[in-house]
């Protein structure tokens, strides 16, 4: 049963729909990492000629990791001293954005590498299936 009960500053208490969209952007990291180990082997495999991909290639996974517990106590002090909902909002749009930057870099430069790697008839064919 849930509380609905006032907030101390008279507004109407937060329903499950509430809840629920204050947990989905929870699960933005953890569904990155579990939608990506599954082909971590093939990445090692793809970038084995990369010198130190060993180290390199699981950094996709650590990377957002390490930045959560490094990075949450400046979100706190800012959500305090700005509001909480003033900024989840901008910061969901933010993390978006950072990945929508780097998307835009990894298309650019696997196309490329297409036409660097691959010519004629298997150029082609490569190229044809990015566009799917």
């Amino acid at each position: 049963m849930t509380d609905r009960s006032a907030t101390p500053n008279g507004d109407p208490a937060p329903g499950f729909l509430t809840g629920f969209s204050l947990l989905l952007p929870i699960t933005l990291s953890t569904m990155a990492i579990v939608l990506l180990a599954p082909i971590l082997p093939q990445l090692l495999s793809d970038f084995s000629t990369v010198p130190a991909h060993e180290y390199w290639v699981p950094m996709i996974l650590t990377i957002p990791a390490l930045c959560v517990p490094f990075f949450s106590p400046l979100a706190g002090m800012v959500g305090d001293r700005f509001g909480r909902r003033r900024l989840v909002l901008p910061a969901i749009l933010l993390s978006r954005v950072g990945v929508g930057l780097a998307e835009a870099a990894i298309m650019v430069l696997s196309t490329t590498m297409i036409g660097d790697y691959y010519k004629g008839a298997a150029r082609c064919r490569l190229e044809s299936d990015a566009g799917r």
